[in-house]
């Protein structure tokens, strides 16, 4: 295992959450952002510097020497090894040109690296405007800014390797900062056991923790699968095993449970139980957005606009939807096409549905004008781990927002949905909620309510996630929107 610097291993660079706060974000997490945002920017400098190199429009040597400025004269030479007073001269141009343009780069962009630092989100930083222009106020911030800008632009002549590099060492920190705040690193009887612990994801030990020990992990009342999670122990979020409870009958779930590694070392993980969560329900009821002309009181939310291998833009929605929060499955084309409305105005037509273990999407054709973006979708990704408590956006019916967790990025057994008729499961769902703290103990309060099926899911990035489609008291259910999409060969579009 390489050595880490120490200074970045401090556990006291992880903040504890403040009453009724989310905790602020880790800077280790926030140099990562940065150096996503120059790895790359230097790549494009090594392009650029590539290109002029290559392509100069214009005899160097001749044009600049009657300038008496000899600078770059020899960029565009290729100096064999042996000549190295050559070789050097080249490298300095080459540094130099790529000084340039790294500087004028981050004048472009306003790669502020020291307000990078200390914002909340970096790529807030990034671009010009006018209250960030004002917000240089008199000599020093304006120093700050020449110094910075300058910086930048030194540090983007590094090269994208250097970045890139960086990159996997700072992941590689973050790693190994949360195995030393866990007792279990504490508790390895071998160097063997030690090293497995830490090259073993969390991920991995939770989910092999559950399969070692179902028969402890039972109650009458659990609803839809353990799965893995996040709590709060002593003021920082660990990873665990999660449990939801219709009610508050928790059986016999252990407070943790041991799972074996491969060596035969043995590691406790906790288990997080969260009770009286009530029935999970689709979410069709009184809406503003989408609905079918023949039960035009069971409501939906567009979630975006697709195209899909017949060219035809088309509007994403839930099934149920269509049918009042039943779960009948269409299996596809409806034929004849069932009229709709959208935003109360008609001339919608539903023309596709599927609603089964792993969808519940409908698909309607309107004009263009029927449906706008609140937020300007990204490329759509799939969730993980590391997306464990992350921020999201949620754009309700009518298009208002609102801010909650990611609580589980993927639950692969059987969620028991209420709809119409009964109870049907539907697997690989995303558990969103808006999550307050107090001390060590956490409150959860659901996201959405009736008419929000089919809301849009966001990552802080814009990156479009989901798709709603039930909730309960306490949490929200979205479908992976890259999985709807992939089963329909569509991408979104504006």
């Amino acid at each position: 295992m390489s050595t880490l610097p120490l200074f970045l291993l401090n556990p006291g660079l992880v903040t504890n959450p403040v009453a009724g706060v989310s905790p602020p974000s880790d800077f280790l997490n926030d140099l990562i952002a940065i150096s996503m945002v120059l790895f790359m920017l230097s790549v494009i400098v090594e392009k650029i510097t590539a290109l002029i190199r290559k392509y100069a429009p214009f005899k160097m040597g001749m044009w600049l020497s009657k300038r008496n400025v000899k600078f770059w004269q020899n960029i565009g030479k290729k100096s064999p090894l042996k000549q190295v007073p050559l070789k050097k001269i080249i490298e300095r141009e080459v540094y130099s040109l790529s000084f340039i343009i790294g500087l004028f780069i981050a004048v472009t962009f306003r790669v502020d690296l020291f307000r990078m630092i200390s914002a909340e989100n970096a790529k807030d930083v990034l671009f010009w405007t006018k209250p960030k222009w004002d917000s240089y106020d008199g000599f020093w911030d304006t120093l700050l800014l020449v110094i910075s800008l300058g910086l930048t632009g030194f540090f983007l002549t590094f090269g994208s390797k250097f970045f890139h590099d960086l990159l996997e060492t700072l992941f590689q920190v973050r790693d190994v900062k949360q195995k030393l705040q866990d007792e279990n690193t504490f508790n390895q009887g071998s160097i063997a056991s030690f090293d497995e612990f830490f090259k073993t994801s969390y991920a991995t030990m939770v989910d092999t923790a559950i399969t070692q020990n179902q028969q402890l992990l039972t109650s009458p009342d659990m609803i839809g699968p353990p799965r893995h999670g996040k709590m709060l122990k002593n003021g920082q979020w660990v990873d665990c095993i999660e449990i939801h409870l219709t009610g508050a009958a928790t059986g016999t779930i252990p407070p943790s449970v041991v799972a074996t590694l491969n060596s035969g070392q043995k590691v406790s993980v906790p288990v997080n139980i969260i009770s009286d969560i009530g029935t999970i329900k689709v979410l069709s009821s009184q809406g503003d957005t989408v609905d079918a002309t023949t039960n035009p009181t069971y409501q939906g939310t567009i979630c975006c606009r697709i195209v899909g291998p017949d060219t035809v833009k088309k509007l994403l929605t839930c099934s149920h939807v269509i049918v009042g929060g039943s779960g009948k499955n269409f299996f596809g084309a409806i034929s004849p096409p069932i009229a709709a409305q959208v935003g109360g105005i008609a001339g919608a037509q539903f023309v596709w549905a599927q609603c089964d273990i792993s969808h519940d999407m409908a698909l309607l054709t309107a004009a263009d004008n029927a449906f706008n973006y609140a937020i300007q979708p990204g490329k759509p990704r799939v969730l993980g781990a590391p997306d464990l408590m992350k921020t999201v956006t949620v754009v309700r019916q009518g298009g208002n927002t609102i801010k909650g967790k990611i609580v589980n990025y993927c639950v692969t057994d059987k969620i028991p949905i209420r709809y119409t008729e009964g109870f049907l499961g539907v697997i690989n769902l995303i558990v969103l909620s808006n999550v307050t703290t107090n001390g060590d103990d956490v409150t959860y309060v659901t996201l959405t309510a009736g008419g929000d099926s089919g809301s849009a899911v966001y990552d802080t990035n814009n990156n479009p996630i989901g798709m709603i489609i039930a909730g309960d008291d306490k949490f929200s259910y979205a479908l992976s929107l890259v999985s709807v999409l992939n089963s329909i060969q569509s991408t979104i579009t504006t």
